[in-house]
């Protein structure tokens, strides 16, 4: 039941990505390359049907757990092997818990081939959604880019210990972007569904108002 429950979620992950778009919806064209790519979860994509075939594997990581759940695929888009079922039971006391195809995160997935998918969104995400102790895959979403706040206001109440994106054309993590708790990228549309890996101290949630700064001290 639990394996037939994880294919279901990957299939209506990328089942999604079939359909239709709203003119008034915010899009944004996102490049895939052949090998690891990180994938924003919770999204639409125009036209899905450069996806099925090209995929072969997709890993889910679970921050409770510290462990990767994941599928492979044959040439039909179909699942051949499951390892290890997502436990979507173990988050009944978890509100907010960033689930497979919940938006604001991300999933890996390996491509035979490069092609590009337009993503778009017309589903709303709360600024508050909890972030666990540990490792976590976030994206820039339509509503961060919409909150006019800039990322420190957004993990405010979070300690970044490491953050890291991944460029998928070579393969490879960049550099460490936190610094002293904090970590900062821009929050333009172009970089809708840009991916971002951070690990912080302790359980924490974002945050959809802006950090309020300390007075200056008085003269001694």
């Amino acid at each position: 039941m639990k394996k037939i429950l994880f294919i279901g979620a990957i299939l209506l992950l990328f089942a999604g990505f079939a359909i239709a778009q709203e003119e008034s919806e915010k899009t944004q064209e996102f490049k895939i390359y052949a090998g690891w790519n990180l994938i924003p979860n919770g999204v639409t994509v125009g036209d899905g049907s450069n996806l099925y075939g090209n995929i072969k594997y997709v890993w889910t990581y679970s921050p409770l757990h510290g462990k990767y759940y994941g599928t492979a695929f044959n040439a039909k888009g179909q699942p051949t092997q499951v390892n290890g079922a997502f436990p979507y039971e173990s988050y009944a006391n978890y509100y907010g818990y960033l689930t497979p195809g919940q938006i604001g995160t991300s999933t890996w997935a390996y491509f035979e081939k490069p092609t590009s998918i337009t993503l778009s969104t017309s589903r709303s995400m709360s600024l508050t959604l909890k972030i666990f102790k540990g490792w976590n895959f976030l994206y820039i979403t339509k509503q961060m880019i919409d909150s006019r706040l800039n990322s420190p206001d957004i993990l405010r109440n979070c300690y970044v210990e490491k953050a890291y994106s991944w460029d998928a054309d070579i393969q490879s993590w960049g550099s460490n972007a936190a610094n002293n708790g904090a970590v900062y990228f821009e929050l333009k549309q172009e970089y809708f569904g840009k991916n971002i890996v951070i690990k912080v101290a302790a359980d924490c949630q974002l945050s959809e108002t802006a950090a309020v700064p300390d007075a200056p001290t008085l003269p001694e």
